[in-house]
């Protein structure tokens, strides 16, 4: 099972992980992202793999 994490202090809150995985990703009123479920299989891996190379200040990755 693959771990999506955040930096929070990289963290923009930005919203564009939201847009590509809204199930997986949301910016709270505290203007930052934060893990809707952190854990995912392959089949959700291409929606946040996008969330993360489309994250303008790299705050997202996956372990």
């Amino acid at each position: 099972m693959l771990k999506i994490c955040v930096d929070v202090d990289k963290c923009a809150g930005l919203g564009m992980c939201e847009s590509w995985a809204p199930d997986r990703f949301e910016v709270q009123s505290d203007a930052k992202v934060h893990v809707l479920a952190e854990n995912i299989d392959e089949s959700q891996r291409d929606a946040v793999q996008g969330a993360i190379d489309n994250c303008p200040t790299g705050a997202l990755s996956i372990e």
